[in-house]
């Protein structure tokens, strides 16, 4: 197993721990209209009740579970029919590597996100900013490219 996935569970492990302690010390203190959605531009559209800021850590959570599974058991990660045997090695730990990318990618991402819609529900930042979505989807699809172009000229030249 690459390091880099057993560095990118741990971490996740930890954003995810990170997730459930904030919601769990701020929850005592948070208003009744918590941000569930916000626009395109970062600025919050829709509220839900304050029960709402155990959504995103639950599904933190399971994107944990389900990102572990695929890291582990790398068997089950759909390789093109056009990989040559010898080669599937080399193919299977490429993208796990590209899963733990992404997983650490969308946990942090989630901190960030929930972090901001606390200070939201307190009246202490009026959204993501502006910047977020920009930065967060090129982080992602940057990541994918990178793995996709590594796979393509390991695939040359094999």
């Amino acid at each position: 197993m690459p390091v880099i996935v057993r560095i990118s569970t741990w971490l996740s492990l930890l954003f995810v721990i990170t997730l459930f302690a904030m919601t769990i010390y701020y929850y005592p203190s948070l208003p009744e209209a918590f941000p569930r959605h916000f626009n395109a531009s970062g600025k919050p559209d829709a509220y839900a009740g304050k029960g709402f800021a155990f959504f995103l850590p639950s599904i933190g959570l399971f994107l944990f579970g389900l990102f572990t599974v695929i890291l582990r058991i790398p068997q089950i990660i759909n390789l093109p029919n056009s990989v040559k045997p010898a080669d599937e090695e080399i193919y299977r730990q490429e993208s796990q590597k590209l899963t733990a990318w992404l997983q650490l990618e969308c946990l942090l991402g989630f901190v960030y996100t929930h972090w901001q819609s606390i200070q939201v529900a307190f009246g202490k930042a009026d959204g993501l900013g502006s910047w977020y979505l920009i930065v967060f989807l090129g982080a992602v699809f940057g990541t994918v490219g990178f793995y996709i172009l590594k796979l393509i000229k390991i695939k040359k030249t094999a």
